[in-house]
């Protein structure tokens, strides 16, 4: 089975996923950038930056990291090599 084939969008997952994108982004200061085409939704990207935990700070020079929280394309945008 294609991992795709095994989600599922039982009632209320769209307003579930949605007010936790708001809230994350919020919190965190991030921005959320829509893709338009002519006017017509193409698609979205939410993220925020971070500091890195003290676990990372072990290994590697102190840095802000870079977060996307969610990514989506329309699917009339889909394959079509855009962006």
């Amino acid at each position: 089975m294609r991992p795709t084939h095994r989600l599922r969008r039982k009632p209320g997952y769209v307003d579930h996923e949605i007010k936790d994108t708001l809230t994350v982004v919020a919190e965190q200061n991030g921005r959320i950038l829509v893709a338009e085409d002519d006017g017509r939704f193409a698609g979205f990207v939410a993220g925020f930056t971070t500091t890195q935990t003290a676990a990372n700070l072990l290994s590697v020079v102190p840095t802000r990291l870079g977060v996307i929280s969610d990514l989506y394309v329309h699917p009339d945008y889909r394959d079509r090599h855009l962006g």
